[in-house]
């Protein structure tokens, strides 16, 4: 389908174009650095000027300067500036220019949308009425000729009051102005004025010169218009239900009596060890999860997100490079203000807790003063990380240790464990190279207003007494600074365990499979050229095993009566008679000890797969050369090549199994 075929099928029919350029009178903060034409005016006031001001404005003209501001003495001034003549003309000069210069890019705009064959409403600053009807909108980032934050303000409350009122069924939008901050503001724009991603776009006045950009523009909005509404009606959902979820979870708890309490406290969490507060917020968490989860009208709207069609997602639009990871980190830990809710009045800490501690000087230091502290019961002062504040800096987060506690909070609130089980980790900031899902990790912790990625180490792990924790802890040498959510921290515990259970067994050696090798090399007439090579052929040998990921490795290794019969062969080539791209292969093969070193360290294949061709490669005075090319189990060779195919570049070794298996 084209472009118009698109917007009829997604019922794209009526656009409201909405720029202050389409008001017809102005208001005061629209006329700008005319402080000098006010003072003109103004001293050339007289008793005729006030007479034909009069009539179209009622009040008070005794002292007019002040009334600069009045939008009804602009008004009016604008109604009489032809009976004013000269003596206002300076005032509006500027305006009037600007207004020329948008009204012209406001008719090529409207010009381009009929010829899609829709229909357009001009609107200014007034305009929430028309657009509850409208398909499209197309709106100026600032309403006012000032372009300043007022009128950018008034852009977005008036669009967010559409927002508001069609909700669901709220059309796409487009964002255009001649500002140089277009871009800059389109993310702020955005989320303040409370759109969705899919249906906002952006367009510089400029580039209306030509339809296409507005068309490239159109095309994505419409392409993507019912997946855009599918997502709407799922926020409107969430907006509209998550207000009856947290009554309803109110309702329910407020039904919980001081009597209750007291008997929760006696006959559970004293038992438990835990605090009143916190126990009370994880039913809370619990009981709004379930009323979220009874909301019909999310669920039905969650259902139809999976009619959600990959192919029309259409490019993406990045407005914040870390919203996504913003959400992780929501997803990963608590927030920080809950922290103080965790652990015991016995003991501070609790499972999931996320630890700093100082560099690797600084732990034995620590850890010999809690103890002593906590066997004596004399206190040897507080050790701090920082003279200044116990918060650890950026630079201390990224070279100390993070620890993270795994032993079971009913354990730890109860005092039935004598440690803690602490398992090791390091963080590193986020970053496009190592945003990664592999291994065990947390992927995005807030920890200091700082995004980082936390890899654990589960083969680093210790214990450390209570008494001793206890005591770091208070004295600021362990710092708290996340904890994970419960799901997370559970995962990452079992991982643990399941590591620690791990059996260690002798690893299987390398497969051994005997191979045929055969050498050629091309000649100065590019055909191909045999040696005579009997003894590579009957004692060369492929090892298959493993590199260190447990990736599939083969090597390819010929005995020392082959490689000495190959380079023997090799003597007797005349490097004048090979091609013309392998004669300084040839010589380094014929000159220095490079094909021994190949052939005793075995030739890796990195591709297994019939035909497979590996150079091996080697820096030499003529620079990097494919001195060896492997091809592994491929077809027969051919007679002839061109002067630049990569097998007349050096000497070329046919690799193929003399057994099934390969």
């Amino acid at each position: 389908m084209n472009l118009q075929e698109v917007l009829n099928a997604r019922g794209i029919k009526k656009v409201l174009v909405v720029d202050d350029c389409i008001d017809e009178i102005p208001l005061a903060n629209d006329l700008v650095g005319v402080e000098d034409a006010w003072a003109n005016f103004h001293d050339d006031w007289n008793e005729d000027i006030e007479a034909v001001i009069s009539s179209a404005y009622f009040g008070d003209l005794e002292e007019p300067f002040q009334l600069r501001q009045d939008d009804t003495y602009i008004a009016a001034l604008w109604m009489k500036q032809d009976e004013l003549g000269e003596n206002i003309r300076p005032l509006f000069e500027d305006y009037n220019s600007k207004q020329r210069h948008d009204l012209k890019s406001v008719n090529a705009l409207e010009g381009y949308l009929a010829d899609l064959g829709l229909t357009s409403e001009r609107r200014g600053r007034d305009f929430v009425d028309a657009a509850l009807e409208a398909d499209l909108i197309v709106i100026d980032l600032f309403l006012g000729a000032a372009q300043d934050d007022d009128a950018s303000k008034l852009s977005k409350d008036r669009l967010r009051e559409t927002v508001e009122q069609r909700q669901a069924d709220m059309p796409p939008v487009l964002l255009f102005s001649n500002s140089s901050r277009l871009t800059e503001n389109r993310g702020v724009y955005r989320d303040e004025a409370q759109l969705l991603e899919s249906g906002f776009r952006i367009l510089r006045k400029d580039e209306l010169e030509t339809p296409a950009p507005l068309l490239r523009q159109l095309e994505r909005l419409a392409e993507r218009q019912d997946e855009t509404k599918l997502l709407a009606r799922f926020f409107y959902a969430l907006n509209r239900s998550m207000e009856q979820a947290a009554q309803d979870t109110l309702t329910k708890m407020r039904g919980l009596g001081l009597s209750d309490l007291a008997q929760i406290r006696q006959l559970l969490l004293e038992f438990e060890g835990r605090p009143m507060g916190g126990y009370l917020v994880d039913v809370f968490d619990r009981v709004l999860q379930h009323e979220i989860e009874s909301q019909s009208e999310i669920i039905d709207a969650a259902i139809e997100l999976n009619r959600f069609d990959r192919a029309n997602s259409g490019p993406p639009y990045i407005a914040s490079p870390m919203r996504f990871q913003e959400v992780v980190k929501r997803m990963t830990a608590q927030a920080p203000e809950r922290l103080p809710l965790g652990g015991s009045g016995d003991f501070p800490l609790t499972f999931g807790d996320v630890l700093f501690r100082a560099a690797n000087e600084m732990q034995d230091a620590l850890a010999d003063a809690a103890l002593e502290e906590a066997e004596s019961g004399v206190s040897g002062g507080t050790l701090t990380l920082d003279a200044e504040s116990s918060y650890p800096t950026v630079a201390q987060v990224e070279t100390g240790d993070l620890l993270l506690v795994v032993t079971a909070a009913c354990d730890l609130a109860r005092g039935d464990a004598e440690s803690i089980l602490l398992l090791k980790g390091k963080a590193k900031p986020i970053s496009e190279d190592n945003w990664l899902y592999k291994g065990v990790r947390s992927p995005a912790l807030d920890i200091g207003g700082n995004l980082y990625r936390v890899d654990w180490n589960l083969l680093q792990y210790e214990t450390m007494p209570l008494a001793a924790a206890t005591t770091l802890y208070r004295e600021e040498s362990l710092i708290r600074i996340a904890r994970l959510r419960e799901q997370h921290a559970l995962e990452i515990q079992q991982k643990l365990l399941s590591s620690l259970g791990r059996v260690g067994l002798p690893a299987h050696l390398p497969a051994v499979l005997p191979l045929d090798v055969r050498a050629f090399y091309y000649s100065d007439k590019l055909e191909l050229t045999p040696l005579d090579t009997p003894d590579i052929q009957s004692e060369s040998m492929c090892f298959v095993g493993r590199d260190a990921k447990s990736n599939q490795v083969a090597r390819v290794v010929l005995s020392e009566t082959g490689c000495d019969q190959l380079i023997g062969q090799l003597d007797n080539v005349d490097q004048n008679l090979v091609a013309p791209n392998a004669k300084n292969s040839i010589e380094v093969l014929k000159s220095t000890n490079s094909l021994y070193e190949i052939l005793e360290h075995g030739i890796e294949l990195k591709g297994l797969k019939p035909g497979h061709k590996e150079p091996c490669k080697v820096n030499t005075k003529h620079g990097e050369l494919p001195l060896v090319t492997v091809v592994w189990n491929g077809e027969p060779l051919p007679a002839n090549v061109t002067k630049n195919d990569a097998l007349a570049k050096g000497l070329v070794l046919t690799v193929g199994s003399r057994e099934s298996g390969f």
